[in-house]
């Protein structure tokens, strides 16, 4: 599982499932690449390892209007947005909490509720930006101030090509039927056909 690394739970918003991590910054100093080499390094076989993929993007809402931002490092509300048009409050029956929305973006929804209308632009009131140092595409909502990092076919690409450079088992996907028309399993397939 190499996803889930910011979140409402962060200091600001940052990737949610990064590359590479950016130095210097609020977010976690962990990432898709770091993480896999700690396991090599601790002895982990390569050919034992499957890196999990996200299908998805994690929402927060920033508290700074993010529309000229210089990069997506921002402070957050505390509060979980709600995600797309399956998200729903629902209570965490192991925790006993209360009624919440998990802030969830499915990547197919991205593309088929108004917020991606191709895979690497945004519909307004979105604004879509690639960072390339986390090497992760992320979106902001100029009426909500909702950021949602999630990955996109070159993200998933980017990631896949280095675990099969490593020599990986492979990957996984959490989950594969968020996909949209196959996008992001041909990303997938490319990188280990070779």
């Amino acid at each position: 599982m190499l996803y889930d690394f910011n979140g409402v739970w962060s200091d600001a918003t940052g990737p949610n499932a990064p590359l590479d991590y950016a130095t210097g910054t609020k977010s976690l100093q962990f990432s898709f690449k770091s993480s896999i080499q700690s396991w090599i390094d601790a002895g982990i076989p390569a050919g034992k390892i499957n890196a999990g993929l996200p299908f998805y993007g994690r929402t927060v809402t920033a508290t700074a209007d993010m529309s000229n931002a210089k990069d997506m490092y921002q402070p957050l509300s505390k509060t979980i947005p709600h995600g797309d048009g399956d998200d729903k409050e629902e209570t965490d029956i192991s925790c006993g909490g209360p009624k919440l929305f998990s802030g969830i973006w499915k990547y197919a929804n991205m593309r088929t509720e108004g917020v991606l209308d191709s895979p690497d632009s945004a519909a307004e009131p979105w604004i879509r930006r690639f960072d390339k140092t986390t090497g992760t595409p992320w979106l902001y909502n100029k009426d909500t101030k909702d950021f949602v990092s999630y990955d996109d076919a070159a993200s998933i690409s980017a990631k896949a090509d280095f675990a099969a450079e490593k020599g990986l088992a492979g990957v996984m996907i959490w989950p594969v039927t968020n996909d949209y028309d196959s996008e992001l399993v041909n990303a997938v397939l490319l990188s280990f056909s070779t």
